[in-house]
């Protein structure tokens, strides 16, 4: 049995970034979500829920800050209210309600909101039907239906995407030494296009 509490102890920030901290190992926004959600469901006697959408799993600092929510419990119960969000309107209400309540958001607060819209945006990709976006320590991967062809259209007309090769059943990009924001930034051009081509496709 998993309890918020222990949860916070063991760190947020942690669990989410690039540090490690002895035998801790740092997982995705998404595996911290699902470890969230098995917590309350067990706490709260709730049903599990089975939800198919892409999997976000990047190595890079996306949390909320003690210096921004100090209080454990209050901070536990915006990460749900987080992993509830289930549309990029929805989070733009959400991110504006941070920014009034809590002032201007940290830089790990601000990837962690883009990390979700991400996850939004890569789910709504139904024509490619991406399962997983996840960072090792060679680079991105797009785990995703999207067939060569198709690609090499969207990377013909987007000079942006020069660095995503792709594989078989993967899009790959080397991150080298970039930080959480060049990855960030990588990918959303990277769902920028897809989304154009999706709707050239289905027009």
């Amino acid at each position: 049995q998993i309890a918020l509490r222990d949860l916070e102890i063991r760190g947020v920030g942690n669990i989410l970034g690039e540090e490690q901290h002895g035998h801790m190992l740092a997982v995705g926004y998404d595996v911290y979500m699902q470890l969230l959600e098995e917590a309350v469901n067990d706490l709260q006697s709730v049903e599990e829920k089975t939800v198919e959408n892409t999997v976000v799993d990047l190595s890079i600092n996306a949390f909320i800050p003690d210096e921004w929510i100090g209080d454990p419990g209050h901070k536990m119960e915006q990460y749900k209210r987080l992993a509830g969000v289930l549309s990029p309107r929805e989070l733009d209400l959400f991110s504006e309600e941070w920014a009034d309540r809590y002032g201007k958001c940290p830089a790990p607060v601000k990837n962690l909101l883009r990390l979700v819209r991400i996850k939004l945006r890569a789910s709504e990709l139904s024509e490619f039907k991406i399962s997983i976006i996840r960072s090792d320590g060679q680079g991105i991967h797009v785990e995703t239906t999207l067939e060569r062809k198709i690609w090499a259209n969207c990377q013909l007309k987007n000079q942006g995407l020069a660095r995503w090769q792709f594989g078989r059943g993967e899009l790959s990009c080397p991150r080298g030494d970039w930080g959480s924001e060049q990855q960030l930034d990588a990918i959303e051009r990277l769902l920028s296009a897809l989304e154009n081509q999706q709707v050239a496709l289905t027009a």
